[in-house]
């Protein structure tokens, strides 16, 4: 009846600071098994009267991050993927979320990145129970995407309005903390 991709991780840094092989573990785990479990219970879940599939991108899935570019990359492919599934399989009884949070402080490596920030990170973070708890009650409503948290969803509107080239200076600006968190190998 369920079906909630949540595994992903992220990195962040200078590009060219993070091993390759990383990169590729981020890319398998945060899209091709998205892909691989989708394609594997879909079937099953149109056979249900009533099924979901809850997918976990994130608020920066439209945010081409600077020092997290792979990252972004993913769950842009995520958020695009769960959209274009979300419209193939509308007739039939599963309803497709998209779970868009901000920082979730989940491992060593996130929070660190999240003290990097200071009091404007930690001003966006939420914990697992609180995004857990929204999200599920979301996609129970059938909503498609799914913004935790207050300011995370007054971001995502106003992010919108920027021009591209003002956008990526202050999206630089915010993450340029990010070069001075080691990359896990």
């Amino acid at each position: 009846k369920y079906l909630i991709n949540n595994a992903g991780f992220g990195a962040s840094g200078f590009f060219e600071s993070v091993p390759l092989n990383r990169y590729f573990q981020m890319i398998d785990l945060n899209t091709k098994a998205y892909i691989a479990m989708t394609h594997q219970f879909l079937p099953d879940l149109k056979n249900l009267e009533e099924s979901y599939i809850m997918n976990t991108s994130s608020m920066e899935a439209n945010l081409p991050v600077p020092y997290k570019a792979v990252y972004t990359g993913t769950k842009n492919f995520v958020y695009s993927f769960s959209m274009a599934l979300s419209k193939e399989v509308e007739q039939s009884g599963v309803r497709v979320s998209i779970l868009c949070p901000g920082p979730v402080p989940t491992n060593e490596e996130g929070l660190q990145r999240l003290e990097t920030q200071g009091k404007k990170g930690q001003m966006l973070a939420l914990y697992p129970e609180q995004v857990a708890k929204y999200a599920v009650k979301n996609l129970l409503e059938g909503r498609l995407i799914i913004h935790p948290g207050r300011m995370n969803r007054w971001i995502n509107r106003f992010h919108r309005m920027l021009p591209m080239p003002l956008k990526m200076r202050i999206l630089e600006k915010m993450f340029r903390s990010y070069t001075e968190v080691s990359p896990s190998k």
